[in-house]
């Protein structure tokens, strides 16, 4: 199931990266992309899919010893690592090196006792990170300053702005919703999904585009869903699963995704 992830995390960029060659169905109403049956080739060939990539080697130190990096996000001068084994968002310049760690763990005022989940707001220049214990906010500028903190009321473990407003994700019991929407007075303006009571959490992704907002719950999986902002939210993505090999060696599946 690991490259079933990768896949989705991809064609999320790619979405916003670069236009698609369309296979229109009967109604001209979904694009499809499909990807032919990586598993059985053992590689996906990048190039058919992106315009261009890069690699940037991470510096590496004692002061920024990467343990299990959960987000990563970049703005033009800047990379964002959100490690969640040491519970922190470590800056890097574009070319990967090393300049600080944004968040302090504690109990303290501007400090969060859990780093579950962060976003940046690239034109105001703030990180912001979440708290799952105490549910509360609390924003950075880029040079790690702490700004100011806000209780959110919301049990989070994937977040990201867009369009002015705060999205935040848990698909379980621990709340009303599994997606909601802030705006800038941190008012909820939008709710989706109900979470039923029994339900397992799941860990959600929600990734923004120039054009929208991705969010996959994880707990759907066939459903990718697209936000702009604005009030509407709509399936952007599904995911047909043609064939899985549940062999011992776990090796992955091969995918038709509509979008």
């Amino acid at each position: 199931m690991k490259k079933c992830a990768y896949v989705i995390i991809v064609l999320l960029v790619f979405l916003g990266a670069c236009s698609p060659t369309p296979q229109t169905n009967k109604d001209d109403s979904i694009t499809t992309i499909t990807i032919d049956e990586p598993a059985r080739e053992d590689k996906i060939i990048l190039s058919d899919y992106f315009k261009s990539a890069q690699v940037v080697p991470l510096e590496t130190s004692v002061d920024c010893l990467l343990g299990e990096i959960k987000k990563v996000d970049v703005d033009d001068k800047f990379i964002f690592v959100l490690d969640n084994k040491k519970q922190g968002v470590y800056c890097f310049t574009k070319e990967g090196k090393y300049l600080y760690r944004i968040g302090s763990l504690g109990n303290g005022p501007k400090e969060l006792p859990d780093i579950a989940c962060f976003t940046i707001d690239k034109k105001n220049k703030i990180v912001y990170l979440h708290s799952q214990i105490v549910e509360k906010v609390v924003g950075y500028q880029y040079n790690g300053k702490a700004i100011g903190e806000e209780s959110c009321g919301y049990h989070a473990l994937d977040m990201e702005l867009f369009n002015g407003r705060m999205y935040l994700s848990e698909p379980s019991g621990s709340n009303v919703y599994d997606l909601i929407g802030r705006n800038g007075k941190g008012k909820i303006v939008e709710q989706y999904m109900p979470s039923p009571s029994d339900h397992i959490s799941h860990s959600p992704i929600i990734r923004r585009s120039s054009i929208a907002l991705y969010y996959y719950p994880n707990s759907m999986r066939d459903t990718i869903y697209s936000l702009d902002g604005e009030d509407h939210f709509e399936p952007a993505i599904l995911v047909n699963i043609r064939y899985c090999c549940l062999s011992p060696d776990r090796r992955g599946c091969a995918y038709s995704l509509l979008v």
